[in-house]
């Protein structure tokens, strides 16, 4: 009668470990952002981006006659309208909004950042690093 118990009370308490170790990484799996590295260069034509890490594509860029704003993410581009997001794409591990007015740029991480919002000056012919941290020097 002891040794049912005990090897009862003992499978419990695996069972309870075992649980909660699978949430605890399931945790830390959700609020870990891939890391991923881009160059936006301000052009005369416009932005050009360069993933240097992180996403499935190399390069891609803006026009400044139709940029207002355009949102990324890992695969590429992925609209143009800040009121429609595209959010639910479950493969996309980031997600940013870019936007220009001037010689500003605003970036919104929408996904996959630790950062909300960042806004720095890109002058013509000059780049500038961010990631998943923010801006780099």
């Amino acid at each position: 009668m002891i040794t049912n118990s005990i090897i009862l009370f003992n499978t419990r308490n695996l069972l309870i470990l075992f649980f909660g170790i699978i949430i605890h990484f399931e945790a830390i799996a959700q609020n870990h952002s891939k890391e991923f590295e881009i160059e936006i260069t301000n052009t005369k034509s416009g932005f050009e981006l360069r993933s240097n890490q992180g996403s499935r594509w190399l390069n891609l860029s803006f026009s400044n006659t139709k940029f207002k704003t355009e949102n990324i993410d890992e695969e590429g581009m992925v609209g143009s309208k800040v009121d429609t997001v595209p959010t639910d794409n479950e493969y996309a591990d980031y997600l940013i909004t870019f936007s220009k007015k001037n010689d500003i740029v605003t970036l919104i991480g929408v996904k996959g950042t630790s950062w909300k919002e960042l806004s720095f000056k890109l002058p013509l012919n000059q780049t500038q690093k961010i990631n998943q941290d923010g801006i780099m020097k």
